[in-house]
């Protein structure tokens, strides 16, 4: 059995004990010993009173302490009571400082924040490609203030499309940035179809690898689309299987394998092929479509978001 009995304080002073424990201390008269904590030995001498501050959650943030009286006399409670007038004025201004302090903060991240929407919003398109023989819908909707999720599509002067999702670790500012890069190596590369989607990953990653800082990385699902044929080519990094519904309400995950784009410098992708039919629906989604919460803390899961897309 653990014993409470004692509390554990970082040293052993008085004025420390006196702040954690809330307690005021008033002594007539106090000698300074060689084994005292060296806060005691500056500022406990003689007769002292240590007044602990509460803060407005009336927790102790420190202490007011005097001592040594200039006409060598006790401190008493009339002097207690006029310091602790006195330390309202304290606990008033420490208050303020703390207030600035928060608000400098919270409006530093509120512009963090805007700059971070404002970074996602401009990466994601703002034209939808019209299909020869198929509808593109597509929502994106943040879980929080900013979201990691980025999207994008592409008509080629052929006729053929392209298309990719992604989820690129964390939500910050820098996320943001990491997040513009990948979205802008990935068009560069995806705007001409000389490469099949696992090898444009290989290419993406290589490039992505060299720009990846502090562990940040993102997973991603490419696909190419070629309308004549009815058929999709795709390839996965490291991202969520995603969904191939059929016009019976069947449906298959749709799998690749490779890493995740700027886990490794070197990744290797397999994809696959799938020729839908008409009635057919091709869903791409990230995590977070899955994985949201209720009330009880069940995710809402792949299953139950597959019979909701097919109700």
């Amino acid at each position: 059995v653990e014993d409470k009995s004692q509390e554990t304080f970082p040293r052993d002073s008085l004025i420390v004990h006196a702040i954690i424990e809330n307690k005021i201390l008033i002594k007539e008269a106090y000698t300074v010993d060689e084994d005292d904590d060296i806060l005691d030995k500056k500022f406990l001498k003689d007769s002292f009173i240590v007044l602990p501050l509460l803060g407005n959650n009336q927790k102790p943030f420190g202490a007011i302490c005097i001592s040594e009286r200039i006409d060598n006399t006790y401190f008493k409670e009339n002097n207690l009571r006029l310091l602790q007038t006195i330390s309202s004025q304290f606990i008033k201004g420490y208050e303020n400082i703390k207030l600035n302090a928060d608000m400098i903060a919270k409006k530093a991240m509120q512009k963090e924040i805007e700059i971070t929407r404002n970074i996602q919003n401009n990466i994601l398109p703002s034209k939808i490609p019209s299909g020869s023989n198929f509808q593109l819908g597509v929502k994106s909707v943040p879980a929080k203030d900013v979201s990691g999720d980025f999207y994008d599509f592409y008509k080629y002067e052929d006729g053929q499309f392209s298309f990719l999702i992604a989820d690129v670790s964390g939500k910050s500012l820098p996320a943001a940035i990491f997040m513009a890069m990948s979205s802008s190596v990935m068009r560069t590369l995806s705007r001409n179809h000389e490469m099949n989607p696992a090898e444009l990953l290989k290419a993406a990653n290589s490039l992505i690898y060299e720009d990846s800082q502090s562990g940040m990385f993102v997973t991603l699902f490419f696909i190419h689309y070629d309308p004549s044929i009815m058929e999709i080519e795709f390839a996965s990094a490291g991202h969520n299987d995603q969904i191939w519904i059929k016009a019976d309400d069947t449906y298959e995950f749709i799998k690749g394998t490779g890493a995740p784009l700027g886990v490794i410098p070197t990744g290797k992708y397999v994809g696959g092929k799938i020729h839908p039919k008409s009635g057919d629906m091709v869903v791409l989604y990230t995590d977070g479509a899955i994985e949201e919460k209720d009330k009880d803390n069940n995710e809402f899961g792949l299953e139950r978001f597959v019979e909701e897309i097919i109700k």
